[in-house]
């Protein structure tokens, strides 16, 4: 169920006033249960034995990770046990893939990197894949080719990592894992080098998405004592973070070419690399700028307003903030936080909106622009208006 905009309801927990009482408690369990029919049935079990637990304690008990699937188990109802039975169904390379995806660092993982850390061939582990997340163990992503745990599944894969695969066999496999990070961000430093449109393009496109992993994986080296290739990885992902993949031209290419292929966010990480490097540079090109932010407003205004992510917002924000585009930053800022309050994603959008009331007690010149940003923002008395 979504808990984006509607009541939790928590299966058979009915008209439980603890609902009422607790909303966004109440949505936070949702979501640490990740919708699990089965997670959710033992929760409306465990709320109605203790009619007096409130649910900001069960919040508490959920956030635990070495004991939720203990919590999450009631008379002949157990989390662990549903998901052991689904594992036992798989084959053994399957069941294999499975525990070893638990070894991987970051919040997901590509089909590239799953086939280092299993050890298996590309096909038979975009097979495997395949059978884990027909049997729901884990989930594909957002884009092909990319995979993720649930946080519950995430759990009983490291539980049994750690206690059906020996030393030798984990150890070898971050060492593999940590290879092919290597390897491949060293790839795309060097295809980001050729100047040619393309290949900077392929390379931005994979830095995007493993940027996140890289900095996991260098963290997992540290952790575990691989200091050199912590230290190479560190190295490697500094100079990809902070080179402009080749020329403005180049990152233009990359911008439009996202936009294009209906990838918004891509589109607004290469625009906003664009004005970074107007301004740690100093340029002043006026004409520049304004195509820049040409696109920029179209990228926003081609997705739909419901379909605007808080990551396609805030970009949008900080490209208009950079070029001085105040009235449109600050706007854009309010619909940030709008966004984020329909997320239940209260701390973020309350930042989003003291920086769009920032940017307007500073810079708006005129008292009728600042009362009628300031309109906008729920916790002012006209209360709030939707995004624009």
């Amino acid at each position: 169920m979504s808990s984006a905009n509607k009541r939790p309801s928590i299966i058979t927990l009915g008209q439980d006033s603890r609902i009422e009482n607790e909303p966004e408690a109440a949505r936070a369990i949702v979501r640490l249960c990740g919708c699990l029919p089965l997670a959710l049935r033992i929760v409306a079990a465990l709320l109605s034995r203790d009619s007096l637990k409130p649910l900001s304690g069960l919040v508490t008990d959920l956030s635990d990770r070495d004991t939720v699937l203990d919590e999450l188990s009631v008379a002949e109802l157990a989390v662990r046990t549903a998901f052991f039975l689904s594992l036992c169904s798989m084959t053994d390379q399957a069941a294999h893939m499975f525990r070893m995806l638990a070894l991987s660092p970051g919040a997901d993982i590509s089909t590239d990197a799953a086939v280092a850390l299993s050890g298996h061939t590309k096909t038979v582990s975009r097979r495997l894949l395949d059978d884990l997340a027909d049997a729901h163990l884990i989930e594909r992503g957002t884009v092909h080719g990319r995979w993720r745990f649930h946080d519950l599944m995430r759990v009983f894969a490291t539980e049994e990592v750690d206690a059906r695969c020996d030393a030798i066999l984990r150890e070898a496999a971050i060492d593999r894992l940590l290879g092919y990070y290597l390897e491949t961000a060293r790839w795309a430093e060097s295809e980001s080098r050729d100047r040619i449109p393309e290949a900077e393009y392929r390379a931005y496109a994979w830095y995007m998405d493993e940027r996140d992993n890289l900095a996991a994986a260098t963290d997992l080296a540290a952790r575990t004592g691989r200091h050199r290739i912590a230290r190479r990885l560190t190295a490697v992902s500094s100079r990809l973070s902070h080179q402009a993949f080749g020329t403005v031209a180049g990152l233009y290419f990359i911008g439009d070419r996202a936009r294009q292929t209906s990838h918004p966010e891509e589109a607004l990480a290469a625009y906003e690399r664009i004005m970074e490097i107007y301004t740690e540079q100093h340029m002043t090109n006026v004409r520049l700028e304004d195509a820049l932010l040409e696109r920029v407003f179209s990228v926003v205004h081609e997705v739909p307003p419901l379909g605007r992510s808080p990551e396609l917002l805030a970009r949008a924000a900080r490209i208009n903030q950079l070029a001085g585009e105040v009235h449109r930053a600050a706007a854009l800022f309010v619909d940030l936080g709008l966004t984020l309050t329909g997320l239940s994603r209260q701390q973020e959008a309350r930042s989003a909106f003291r920086e769009a009331e920032a940017i307007a007690h500073r810079y708006f010149t005129r008292k009728a622009d600042v009362r009628d940003l300031l309109a906008r923002i729920p916790d002012h008395d006209t209360g709030p208006q939707g995004p624009t």
